[in-house]
């Protein structure tokens, strides 16, 4: 379950208090991913990649695909740019997919399929979610979204923006993206499923 809250006052409360989306108890990561130094430039096919990846997991057996995933949950800080406020840190729990892939034989059979390995979905979906949650807490807080820069996630911003039928793609395997809610109350739209 991938979790990253950007209803207004959650996010506020997520930004100021840096608590929000702790890992449970007893929960660590394998996954050494720095997300300051991981950052890449998203491509079409880096997309249809993912594409490929998720579409695929998703088909694994229950135990795998949900409690194995709620199993591996590691906190993920998303570093947003945020040009002139400067520079905050929203934590996401994400699923380790590196960790998955050591314990699940399938799990690398499905990066395999779509030719990926667990650190480049790692590196891929920070990417995304940085570029997505920047874009939209910058819109939340009513400041300039760094679509026009030259930084890596200014560069993603624009190429979602231009690639929308492949992002749409993605979204449709039903991987879970960063989206804020406008009225208060817990649908389950912000979860991966």
């Amino acid at each position: 379950m991938e979790l990253l809250n950007l209803t207004g006052l959650a996010v506020s409360a997520a930004i100021s208090s840096g608590l929000a989306g702790m890992p449970p108890a007893g929960i660590r990561s394998e996954s050494n991913i720095q997300p300051e130094t991981t950052q890449v430039v998203l491509t079409v096919d880096a997309l249809s990649r993912m594409t490929a990846f998720w579409a695929t997991f998703t088909k694994e057996p229950p135990q795998v695909r949900d409690v194995a995933r709620l199993n591996n949950q590691k906190r993920l800080p998303i570093v947003l740019d945020l040009g002139t406020s400067g520079q905050t840190q929203v934590p996401l729990m994400a699923v380790d997919m590196v960790a998955m892939a050591t314990k699940y034989p399938s799990v690398v059979a499905d990066f395999k399929q779509a030719d990926l390995t667990p650190e480049q979905w790692e590196q891929l979906r920070l990417s995304l979610y940085t570029a997505t949650a920047t874009e939209q807490v910058a819109k939340l807080q009513g400041l300039v979204t760094p679509e026009a820069s030259s930084s890596v996630v200014g560069q993603n911003i624009a190429f979602l923006h231009a690639h929308q039928k492949e992002l749409q793609e993605l979204k449709a395997t039903g991987m879970w993206f960063p989206t804020p809610k406008t009225q208060g109350g817990d649908d389950g739209s912000d979860l991966d499923p």
